[in-house]
């Protein structure tokens, strides 16, 4: 039981990790674009800024009633950041293209297509996580 639930919030955090990076990568090629910087230099990253939007998804996560749904309303809204790993490169990006309801929805689409569409609470965490991080900006 306990292997399973680790299983499934790995692998769910990894598919949502990929679909936020994956979106980010747009931002490299549409115009308006600029040089963003090295994000532990222009962020303004801390442990507060971390555990703060992993505290604000658990706090939405607990309208699931299930532990590992509130795990995975923790752990979304801190992958959103992937983008930063971009930002390294030095290259001219629209930054935070995952903070968009845009994302949200194909977020939910991908997920639900992935994981079954049976599986509303999902697709429901998917969108919720973009909510809430944006919140907590």
């Amino acid at each position: 039981m306990i292997s399973s639930n680790v299983f499934f919030i790995v692998k769910t955090c990894s598919v949502y990790g990929v679909i936020a990076f994956l979106f980010s990568i747009l931002g490299l090629i549409l115009p308006d674009a600029f040089i963003v910087g090295n994000p532990l230099e222009v962020s303004g990253v801390s442990f507060e800024h971390i555990f703060g939007h992993i505290m604000w998804g658990l706090a939405a996560g607990i309208a699931s009633f299930s532990f590992r749904y509130a795990i995975l309303s923790g752990l979304f809204p801190i992958i959103l950041d992937f983008d930063h790993l971009l930002q390294f490169f030095g290259i001219e990006m629209i930054p935070r293209m995952a903070h968009s309801i845009t994302f949200g929805i194909i977020a939910i689409v991908v997920m639900m297509i992935i994981f079954g569409k049976k599986d509303l609470r999902l697709g429901a965490i998917a969108i919720a996580a973009v909510f809430s991080h944006i919140s907590f900006d």
